[in-house]
């Protein structure tokens, strides 16, 4: 199966992340019986700013937003921007 890379961005305490308690371990889990790998940015105590220029720097050609709208529509421009 193809591999694809993803890089994730978990807003573990908005949206449906909340409601449905995401954990990283299972986003991981979830990814990889499909066949993909992922790294998963889910450090809440720092500045959301910065986990977006991670994404921007990140290898990864498929950036996913798990959260709420905030952290949707935030990575969407980050991915408009950076082509990914």
């Amino acid at each position: 199966m193809l591999q694809t890379s993803h890089h994730i961005v978990l807003n573990s305490s908005s949206g449906t992340a909340a409601s449905a308690s995401v954990r990283p371990e299972q986003l991981v889990e979830r990814f990889a019986a499909l066949g993909h790998t992922v790294s998963i940015d889910a450090d809440a105590p720092r500045p959301f700013a910065e986990r977006l220029q991670t994404a921007r720097a990140s290898a990864a050609p498929i950036l996913v937003a798990a959260g709420g709208d905030g952290t949707a529509t935030a990575l969407a421009e980050v991915a408009i921007q950076s082509g990914q």
